[in-house]
C-alpha cells in the first residue's frame, strides 16, 4: 500500500526489505577477505506496527514509541499495510458489503418505480449485469426493459 494513503494511520510492514547487495558479493567480500560487512535490520517495522504522521515527497514521518522521527530510506516502498484492517479484515467485508448494497438499491430503484405503477402478480422481472427485463406471464415477451446503469427505458434486447 502506498505510504501517503496511510498518513495517521497505524501501518506495519509486510515484506522484508530487498537486499541491498547481491547475496554473490555478500559471500565474497565474507568468505574471500574475511571483511564485515554490515547487515541492517531487514525485518524492521514487521512486528511492531508504526504511526505514520507525514509524508513529503520521498521524506516519510513517523510515531515509534512515542518518538517523532524519520524513516529511512530503505524503508521507504510499497510494503505497507493498515494495521486494523490487517487486525479486523471483517470490517473491511462488512464495507463492501455495505457498498454492495447501496449499489443493488440504485440499480433496483427502477424496477421498484414500474412495479409501483404497473402492479400485475402475472409480470415476472429478470435481472441481468445491464439490463432488467419485465415480462408478463410465463413466457412472454418482454414488456420493458430498463438499463441498470442509468435507468433508462432499453429499446432493443440486450445480447450477452
Amino acid at each position: 500500500m502506498n505510504l501517503r494513503d496511510l498518513v495517521g494511520r497505524m501501518a506495519i510492514r509486510t515484506d522484508k526489505v530487498r537486499e541491498v547487495m547481491p547475496w554473490e558479493m555478500e559471500r565474497a567480500f565474507r568468505l574471500d577477505f574475511m571483511v564485515p560487512v554490515p547487515i541492517f535490520d531487514r525485518e524492521k517495522y514487521m512486528d511492531e506496527p508504526v504511526r505514520i504522521l507525514a509524508v513529503e515527497g520521498t521524506q516519510v514521518v513517523i510515531e515509534e514509541d512515542g518518538k517523532r522521527k524519520l524513516l529511512e530510506r530503505r524503508y521507504i516502498d510499497e510494503r505497507w499495510t493498515d494495521y486494523e484492517r490487517l487486525l479486523h479484515p471483517e470490517e473491511e467485508e462488512k464495507e463492501k458489503a455495505e457498498k454492495l448494497m447501496k449499489e443493488f438499491e440504485v440499480a433496483a430503484e427502477p424496477i421498484k418505480h414500474f412495479l409501483a405503477e404497473h402492479y400485475d402478480p402475472m409480470c415476472t422481472a429478470v435481472i441481468s449485469m445491464d439490463n432488467i427485463q419485465i415480462f408478463r406471464g410465463e413466457l412472454g415477451e418482454p414488456i420493458q426493459n430498463i438499463c441498470c446503469r442509468c435507468g433508462a427505458e432499453v429499446e432493443e434486447e440486450m445480447k450477452g
